[in-house]
């Protein structure tokens, strides 16, 4: 046999082994029940333990087998026992705190009564929006069987929501031919390689080692005057930055100064073309969310959780990282209903579901001199979880909200 005969011999050897190991590959990633497709995140990892520290705080974080951070407990509901499920973003979660110190943890040992129990079962998902809150409720809410479902939403979570229609809504990707073919032979090795490089992807755009190099990259692709950025890479506190680099403080505070000044007017005046765009998307969401609820028989009520710029005024202060760094904040908002307050107030009017906004809760408080949220990272101290769980406990206690909750 001639050397010219066994070079396509050799390769056909070569490429009947590798399609022979990716079979198996695929058999054993389906024995261990990997799925054959990307889902959207709906929670955290499962049973992921970890001591986040950061600047200011260092709390311990830890989840169930549901990725939610709350104890385990029974998926099926205990006699004389009911449970509210309860959505939201980083204050509800309870960043910077430790879990028995959050509203819901204080709301569930407030309404812990001996002939029956009231759980509050904390869906908090850090980053999230108001169409991750929607898929966890629908993916992991309804596992617990809720009597209630209550909606958490923070004074940004109108920059969160997606600005084109039906955005939300899982789609089936178009896939080109070749990966096509390569999909249908391998399909969970190929969600495999989609569900590593969407990590990678995660972690470069979290992480970073020199924070101004990166933004100030960012800014001149955007098109940003060299004068815009030379001004924010001197209004930049040292300490802020060595800390964002790292990783114990959040770089979208001072970024977005630079590359988004209009965020917080944005997600509260609602005021330009794309904020209003999504604020469309958001009241269809929510209303998808209480249709979908009373389906399923469970009550639903809206709280709105105010950014500390609508009642402290230390926040309007120029030593303030987002002020410092050129992000538009308007004094107006600590003693105004803003626009996002009222919109969700009408909404929750036309669609009969309860509402608490708890802005003049907190303008109350804070004339009290209490630090209710951290300085410099904006979240929510134990003392600012105190006042939301005593303002939410009177809210249901008069028994208008939740049916099982409060006076009969």
């Amino acid at each position: 046999m001639t050397k010219k005969r066994l070079v396509p011999i050799n390769l056909l050897i070569v490429l009947v082994t590798l399609a022979a190991a990716l079979f198996l590959c695929e058999w054993v990633l389906k024995l261990r029940g990997f799925p054959t497709a990307l889902s959207p995140q709906t929670s955290h990892p499962a049973n992921f333990h970890e001591t986040r520290e950061r600047l200011e705080f260092r709390f311990d974080f830890r989840t169930n087998s549901q990725g939610l951070r709350y104890g385990e407990i029974p998926l099926e509901k205990e006699l004389n026992s009911r449970r509210v499920f309860v959505v939201g973003d980083s204050f509800t979660e309870g960043w910077g705190v430790e879990a028995s110190q959050r509203f819901t943890d204080l709301l569930e040992r407030r309404f812990d009564a001996a002939l029956r129990r009231v759980l509050f079962i904390n869906g908090g998902l850090s980053g999230g929006g108001i169409v991750q809150y929607g898929r966890l409720f629908f993916h992991k809410g309804v596992k617990y069987h809720p009597d209630a479902l209550l909606v958490c939403l923070y004074a940004n979570d109108l920059s969160g929501t997606p600005d084109t229609a039906g955005e939300g809504q899982k789609r089936e990707a178009v896939r080109p031919p070749p990966t096509r073919l390569i999909h249908t032979l391998w399909p969970r090795l190929d969600t495999l390689v989609a569900t590593l490089k969407a990590r990678r992807d995660y972690k470069e755009r979290t992480t970073t080692s020199d924070f101004v190099r990166d933004v100030t990259t960012e800014a001149a692709r955007r098109g940003i005057s060299q004068k815009r950025i030379d001004g924010w890479r001197e209004s930049l506190p040292q300490e802020l930055v060595d800390a964002i680099n790292a990783g114990k403080f959040n770089g979208s505070v001072l970024s977005y100064g630079l590359l988004y000044p209009a965020y917080w007017t944005d997600s509260i005046d609602v005021n330009s073309t794309t904020a209003r765009v999504k604020w469309t998307n958001m009241a269809q969401v929510l209303s998808e969310m209480a249709d979908g609820a009373k389906e399923k028989n469970v009550e639903m009520a809206v709280v709105f959780i105010p950014a500390p710029f609508l009642y402290d005024p230390r926040t309007h202060e120029a030593s303030n990282p987002w002020v410092r760094s050129g992000t538009v904040i308007k004094k107006g908002w600590l003693d105004e209903e803003t626009r996002i307050q009222k919109r969700l107030r009408s909404w929750s009017e036309s669609a009969k579901v309860p509402f608490l906004d708890l802005t003049p809760v907190f303008r109350e408080a804070v004339l009290e001199n209490r630090d209710l949220n951290w300085k410099l990272d904006g979240h929510w101290t134990s003392a600012g979880h105190e006042v939301a769980a005593e303002a939410i406990a009177e809210w249901l206690s008069d028994g208008q909200v939740f049916s099982f909750v409060g006076a009969h």
